[in-house]
């Protein structure tokens, strides 16, 4: 038997909200989870997660990751700033965590310290070290953390793809907010 892995990817969201723009790119598993593949019969006959199906990530689905209440976050104005980009407040979040203890607090920071670190290693080896766009920067998290996915639209308007071509996507998303903000 082959050893489990993960499909990691991250689903991307946008919303406006009180005339700002958000989008967010937050880590989900697709298909079965390491127990799932571990004890297939077991899971079967519970009804067995399909090879698509996409669900969110708990404090300890992704070993030595902390991704229950994270994502990559943004913010879009209806005004450019002073770099003439519309999107601004790029970071890697814990929205709204319900609960934080001590010990989970720990495993957030470190899971922050991990990402920075590869961020940095990564941005080396990359012919532009600063990320030029949202699209790009979500690429690099994506790397780092091993996701190889990213997941738009829900159910079955949903689309999977690689990070490349996922990337493209999240461009054209911004490039059409951008354009509806300037029509305005």
């Amino acid at each position: 038997m082959s050893r489990p892995r993960l499909r990691l990817g991250l689903r991307i969201e946008s919303m406006t909200e009180h005339g700002y723009f958000h989008l967010y790119a937050i880590p989900v598993i697709i298909g079965p989870d390491l127990d799932e593949q571990r004890e297939p019969d077991l899971y079967r006959n519970r009804g067995f997660v399909d090879e698509d199906a996409v669900r969110g990530c708990s404090a300890r689905t992704v070993p030595g990751w902390d991704f229950q209440d994270f994502r990559v976050s943004s913010q879009g104005n209806l005004q450019p700033d002073v770099y003439g980009r519309y999107l601004y407040a790029i970071e890697p979040v814990y929205h709204r965590p319900y609960e934080v203890t001590r010990a989970r607090a720990e495993r957030q920071v470190a899971t922050l310290r991990k990402l920075d670190r590869g961020l940095a290693r990564l941005a080396t080896r990359w012919p532009v070290q600063d990320p030029r766009s949202y699209g790009e920067y979500v690429q690099r998290v994506a790397m780092v953390i091993g996701a190889r996915w990213m997941v738009f639209g829900y159910d079955a308007a949903q689309t999977i793809l690689d990070l490349l071509t996922g990337r493209r996507e999240l461009e054209a998303i911004i490039d059409r907010w951008t354009r509806r903000v300037g029509d305005e």
